[in-house]
């Protein structure tokens, strides 16, 4: 399920970002999807990944523990949520989420880290996501029929 993130790749209307934030401990980061605007009718998929490298990893220490969550805007519930503490990655997916003001929430739960380039008690989270209506009906990209061929 790759995808190529431009027009032939993805099915419209979608968009994507990836970026990175120093977390702390106690810290919530909170990124609006779509700028800040309500997600088009048509959006099906939306899914967002974090990921980051704790120094303490193999050496059976405590890793920082980092939380992700969506919910709608201005919202205290979420609506999905990846709360691994032993692991340094969180994932979350929804389908239907068209007519949604999305945010994803970045939370530092036990971050003790002070070596990952982000001063004392903070670690630095990489983050993706990406938004798509999954028909596969664009003019511009592949068909539901290419898709089956190519499988």
């Amino acid at each position: 399920k790759m995808r190529k993130f431009s027009a032939d790749g993805m099915d419209n209307p979608w968009d994507w970002n990836v970026g990175y934030t120093c977390i702390d401990h106690g810290e919530r980061y909170t990124l609006k999807i779509n700028n800040g605007q309500t997600l088009p009718d048509d959006v099906e998929s939306f899914k967002a990944v974090i990921f980051w490298y704790d120094r303490g990893h193999g050496d059976d220490l405590n890793v920082d523990d980092v939380d992700l969550y969506t919910r709608k805007k201005g919202s205290k519930y979420s609506l999905g949520n990846s709360y691994s503490s032993f692991d340094e990655k969180e994932r979350v997916y929804h389908s239907n989420v068209g007519g949604l003001d999305l945010e994803l929430v970045i939370s530092g739960y036990n971050v003790t880290s002070d070596d990952a380039g982000c001063g004392t008690n903070s670690m630095r989270v990489y983050y993706a996501y990406f938004f798509e209506d999954r028909d596969r009906d664009d003019a511009d990209g592949p068909s539901e029929d290419e898709i089956e061929r190519e499988s």
